[in-house]
């Protein structure tokens, strides 16, 4: 029920049509992308391979695998960044104030956040934005805020190509 909210088809069209850049939609669209991957993570233990199998089966699998998996590689960052942000909003909608984690008393009157970052390294050199690159690519960084007060990841922040220098 609440995924289904959450993750709804007309809402998910929107915010691929505000954050999309170049990409597009043709055979396999980003709510049925979003559908896999959330099959993938609470049906198949997180496997992709097992959520397009079984699509396939129940004739929900538009696409070879190849090329859902190059969809899923082609997200623009700032959809991915928007995704994130969107759709904590209308789960954050849904929950009470009840659900809030408990917090140590001398924080209570505070909203507490937490944050953690990572930075992919060993980048193949045969990736097109980092070809003639000199010194070492880094794939990207990624940074994620969470809400201590309510136990939700509410933004994100992420670069696809940062470089050391």
């Amino acid at each position: 029920m609440v995924l289904s909210h959450v993750l709804e088809p007309a809402f998910l069209q929107s915010l691929f049509a505000e954050n999309r850049g170049r990409s597009y939609e043709k055979t396999l669209t980003f709510s049925g992308l979003v559908q896999l991957m959330a099959d993938a993570l609470l049906e198949h233990a997180g496997s992709g391979r097992k959520s397009f199998r079984a699509a396939r089966e129940r004739a929900a699998m538009p696409v070879s695998d190849p090329a859902a998996y190059g969809k899923l590689r082609r997200i623009p960052v700032p959809l991915s960044v928007a995704f994130l942000s969107r759709t904590t909003e209308r789960v954050r909608a849904l929950f009470p104030s009840a659900t809030a984690l408990p917090l140590p008393a001398s924080l209570q009157s505070f909203n507490v956040f937490a944050h953690d970052g990572k930075k992919i390294k060993r980048v193949a050199k045969r990736l097109k934005p980092v070809r003639g690159v000199q010194g070492t690519p880094l794939g990207g960084k990624a940074l994620a805020a969470l809400w201590l007060n309510q136990g939700i990841a509410v933004a994100m922040s992420a670069h696809p190509d940062f470089r050391d220098e």
